[in-house]
């Protein structure tokens, strides 16, 4: 179910003044690349705004990340293309550009907006307090054996897998997945938005998946909430999405513009009412009132996963997951 912001799309054409600003003190070449494999539909109106606002013109790129960025001015990245571009090829972000976002990412990445791992459950059917505070524990919850949902073929849940990988490592990675089978989950393939609906509909009592999907279903007025996990647990697994420069960008200044465009606080705003995604950006914290405001920074770990995909896909496998 996708919502259209019209109105974040007009505040967006407007433009604020720092932005106005940043397109008139561009010279030379009025032109910039950037290369996303964000939501289009929230990239296409954005650029078309910062497009509208400095006579800047962009040329968006989607799809998969490619491996030569040539001629590549920037990026803007879901969680699992971060990790595809080495820090050598990215240029430093001045401190004023990513102090404007709540979570660190180092010098080259401007954190723009995150998703988090949570447990959904039926609001009629479990109460909260009976629920685990760590996944590791969500296993000897037998009372939930044959209600309990998951989506082993999502790359959502491989980078579930993955991040126990690099948290705890294998042997317990392998005796939380095989307890986990013991409670004979019910596999929904790769169809994560299908899990909010099975609990809504009686099929589950709860179901691992991300805070968009939990959020989707509240706003339609269904009796599902999100559990969360103590501050730091596996089971609130950040997944980041940032942008950065290129450090062979052929119009940097142009990038930089583009990028401070990407921190305002209307972008945000925009990514959360078009994906639900929560903005980090400065602005309104928490628009949807789903993650609690104090645990926003701290909630969900955010560790280096890319060396352990390719091992969370073997065990899967070897387990009969996959």
């Amino acid at each position: 179910m996708r919502r259209t912001p019209h109105a974040l799309l007009i505040t967006l054409a407007l433009g604020s003044a720092a932005a106005q600003q940043a397109g008139t003190q561009q010279t030379g070449t009025r032109t910039v690349t950037l290369y996303t494999t964000v939501n289009r539909a929230v990239a296409e109106a954005v650029t078309a705004a910062f497009q509208a606002r400095t006579g800047i013109t962009v040329t968006l790129k989607t799809g998969n990340l490619p491996a030569d960025l040539t001629g590549i001015d920037a990026v803007w990245l879901n969680d699992t293309g971060l990790n595809s571009i080495p820090a050598t090829r990215l240029a430093r972000l001045p401190t004023d550009l990513t102090a404007k976002s709540r979570v660190n990412l180092g010098p080259q990445w401007l954190a723009t907006h995150a998703r988090y791992h949570t447990l959904a459950y039926s609001r009629d059917r479990v109460q909260a307090a009976t629920l685990p505070t760590t996944l590791l524990n969500l296993p000897a919850h037998t009372e939930l054996r044959g209600r309990v949902g998951w989506a082993v073929a999502s790359p959502a849940f491989t980078d579930l897998t993955a991040a126990l990988l690099a948290t705890h490592g294998e042997n317990v990675t392998r005796a939380w997945l095989t307890g986990m089978i013991a409670l004979n989950p019910r596999d929904y393939g790769s169809e994560v938005s299908a899990l909010t609906q099975a609990v809504q509909d009686g099929e589950l009592d709860v179901a691992l998946t991300t805070h968009p999907f939990v959020q989707r279903v509240r706003g339609a007025g269904y009796r599902v909430a999100a559990a969360w996990m103590q501050s730091g647990d596996p089971g609130n697994l950040m997944e980041t999405g940032a942008a950065a420069v290129l450090r062979a960008a052929p119009h940097p200044a142009q990038a930089y513009a583009l990028l401070r465009a990407l921190a305002q606080p209307e972008t945000g705003l925009l990514l959360y009412a078009s994906t639900f995604d929560q903005p980090l950006t400065t602005g309104p914290l928490n628009p949807g009132g789903l993650i609690p405001p104090e645990q926003l920074a701290a909630l969900g770990p955010n560790p280096d996963r890319a060396a352990w995909q390719e091992r969370a896909r073997d065990l899967l496998i070897e387990l009969d997951l996959y």
